[in-house]
Parts: structure tokens; sequence; C-alpha cells
């Protein structure tokens, strides 16, 4: 009987790199890129080689937290939402966008940003009237408030 395949980890899809494809895939490359705080493409691309550990693990946050957060317009249907979102100005952000609060973002509490997306998406696509009210939020929500996640 042949022994299940055991993943390896790929750095090239599996780290920072599957993490920006990823990002990349839902909002576009250049979008990803702001979000990544580099200044290109270009700049992303060859640092995702070379990065220190210290902005390696702040690149690669911010690009978690952009796919905590998709996950908040997934059970509404809604993941096109994404782009626009990112891209609008909130004044519960302090009239920034989203994209401009990830982009500076160090790990605090994402709270609010969760926030903006819930209210965002309450104006432009209702929730699913099979979903309970208390199972709302997808259990990433929950998580978001913790530093450094």
């Amino acid at each position: 009987m042949a022994s299940p395949a055991v993943p390896t980890p790929n750095p090239g899809i599996d780290g920072l790199p599957g993490l920006f494809h990823q990002v990349g895939g839902l909002v576009g490359v250049k979008l990803a890129t702001y979000l990544s705080g580099a200044d290109s493409v270009e700049k992303i691309v060859s640092s995702l080689a070379k990065a220190d550990g210290v902005s390696r693990a702040t690149t690669t946050r911010r690009l978690k937290l952009v796919l905590d957060l998709a996950d908040l317009f997934r059970p509404r249907n809604a993941i096109t939402l994404l782009r626009g979102w990112l891209r609008e100005v909130d004044p519960a952000l302090g009239r920034r966008s989203p994209a401009q609060v990830i982009r500076a973002w160090r790990g605090e509490s994402a709270a609010p940003l969760a926030d903006s997306a819930e209210r965002f998406l309450d104006d432009r696509a209702p929730r699913p009237q099979s979903v309970a009210v208390a199972v709302r939020v997808p259990v990433v929500r929950r998580t978001m408030g913790r530093a450094g996640h």
C-alpha cells in the first residue's frame, strides 16, 4: 500500500511569493504591490528573494491580512468588490482608503479594517438570508484583533 504524499514546502508557492501571487490574483499585481509596501512591481519581484527578516515579515503580514479581509467578502459572493473597497476612502479610517491603511499597517489590530469592509458590504451586498446572524462573521474576523496576525 502506497503511503500518502506528504506535501513539502515550496517557497515559491507557499512563502511570500505565493502570497503575493494570491493577492495579485484577487486585486491585480499593481494593487498587490502597493499593499505590500513596495514602490514598484520590479522592486517587489526583486525583493521577494532577498528581503530581510523584518521587511519580509511585515510584507507577509500585510498580504495575509488582505487574504483574511477577502474572506469577509466571499460569504456574500462579493469577492469582485474587494478591489473597489480597497480603493474607496473611508471617513472611519481617518479619510484614508483601506489600501493606504494596509500599506502602513505594522501588525496592530485590524478590526477597523474589518468593520470598514462590513459597512461597505452592508451597503452593496446584502447578507445571505440563510446565514444566521451569530455566524455571519468568519472565524478569521475574531482573530484580526490580535496584533501580529
